[in-house]
């Protein structure tokens, strides 16, 4: 999901149309597939149960084994108020909660704290409220345990919040759908968007160069004409015989050094004039 929502996130800031495939085409899947979860856990719910009910057992089993899994069973029964899968009895899988003559652990024949009933008086929880309490009748039962499994409890609790459930899968479904439809959308512009940039960027280059060679253009013309206008005109001979005819729209030269010359020229004119 984090490739999923970064290659959507790049994409439509990029606008990489790759990306936004790849988002769309990935989040149409997922959507689908949980449309198909959906209708396959309406169709087989018996079965559903049953792998419930395997999971439960199969945890109870290892109860003592790791202390993760016994404070996720102890949070679930004492939330919805069960114990076992389906009554107390399923804690007779566990080794230590077993009724069997063989089983030498003071557990024997009891359940977890969490499967007791709370009393509100009390402070502190005790940890021991379920030792011995299956080896009691029924009736007794009742009084200090909780009775129903947390399998018909969990499906109770779907039933009385089936509102809420449903309108967060369906919320999460339609946010699904106006994603894939946005990003659908946000493909289609950004293929139609592309050319025309293409063709606005070249179009702004062209001006750039066309403003650029030209004021270069321009800027060569205006200093080929002040050259011109000083040294177009007959050679002058100087007293020693000396023609200086400097080379005309240099270039090369510097702005500096060409201003230079042109006052050292038109000086040495008009001295030769008034001799």
């Amino acid at each position: 999901m984090f490739i999923l929502g970064f290659a959507g996130c790049i994409g439509a800031l990029r606008e990489n149309s790759f990306l936004l495939k790849f988002f769309s085409v990935f989040l149409g899947i997922i959507f689908f597939l949980e449309l198909t979860a959906g209708v396959l856990a309406f169709v087989f719910k018996d079965w559903i149960k049953d792998q419930l009910n395997s999971f439960i057992n199969n945890n109870i089993r290892a109860y003592r084994d790791d202390i993760d899994l016994q404070n996720l069973i102890d949070f679930t029964q004492e939330y919805w108020e069960c114990c076992g899968a389906f009554g107390a009895d399923d804690w007779n899988l566990n080794i230590y909660f077993n009724c069997t003559d063989s089983n030498p652990s003071r557990e024997k024949c009891g359940v977890p704290f969490s499967c007791c009933t709370k009393d509100p008086a009390e402070d502190v929880i005790n940890t021991q409220c379920g030792y011995d309490i299956r080896a009691k009748p029924d009736s007794e039962q009742r009084t200090f345990i909780y009775i129903k499994g947390c399998v018909p409890q969990f499906e109770k609790w779907l039933q009385d919040n089936l509102t809420v459930v449903a309108g967060i899968f369906i919320g999460i479904a339609l946010l699904q759908v106006r994603n894939n439809v946005n990003s659908s959308v946000c493909h289609l512009s950004t293929l139609n968007f592309l050319p025309n940039v293409k063709y606005v960027l070249c179009f702004f280059v062209f001006l750039d160069f066309w403003h650029l060679f030209s004021t270069e253009s321009r800027e060569r013309h205006r200093s080929c004409e002040r050259e011109l206008f000083v040294y177009l005109r007959p050679p002058l001979q100087s007293p020693k015989g000396r023609t200086d005819v400097p080379e005309l729209c240099s270039l090369d030269a510097s702005d500096e050094r060409r201003e230079i010359d042109e006052s050292a020229n038109v000086s040495r004119t008009k001295s030769w004039i008034h001799m």
